[in-house]
Parts: structure tokens; sequence; C-alpha cells
């Protein structure tokens, strides 16, 4: 599940959406309350220009624990949905 995740960032960053958002699907499949594929989903997302998808990536990202986000992360996350009103 994690190097499903790895992967899909990896995907993402040369542009091959596609590969990336079924690696998510799979990794999530696999690990639901790992945070950091939903953080991570959450900046592609937010890449994509698609920000109801982030901030629901993002929130859901600081809502599962295993493994918790780091300070950082969680402080990123949650400055994204401040800026989303949220």
């Amino acid at each position: 599940a994690y190097a499903l995740s790895g992967r899909a960032l990896a995907s993402a960053g040369l542009h091959r959406f596609d590969d990336a958002q079924k690696d998510f699907d799979e990794s999530i499949r696999l690990r639901p309350d790992n945070a950091w594929v939903h953080y991570n989903q959450g900046l592609v997302y937010r890449m994509l220009d698609q920000l109801s998808l982030a901030a629901k990536s993002f929130r859901h990202a600081l809502e599962v624990t295993d493994p918790k986000l780091t300070k950082r992360k969680r402080e990123r996350a949650t400055a994204f949905l401040q800026q989303q009103g949220e």
C-alpha cells in the first residue's frame, strides 16, 4: 500500500494521472486508514485544481491515523482547508 502511494505520486509528477488514480485507489483499498495516502491524493487533486476533492482527501487524512501524518503535513492540510473556508 505504501509503495503504491509513492508510485502514484511519481506517476502524477509525470502527468500520468490515470495511473496515479489507479494506484491511489488500490493503496486506499489495502490501507484505508493510512493518512499519508489520503494526503498524497489531496496533493494531486490540488495540482489538478480539483479543490473540493483535494479538501475531502486532506480532511480524511487528518482524521485517520494508521499511520498519522507528521506535524508539518497536518499543518499543510489544515492550512489548505482553512483557505477553502473549512
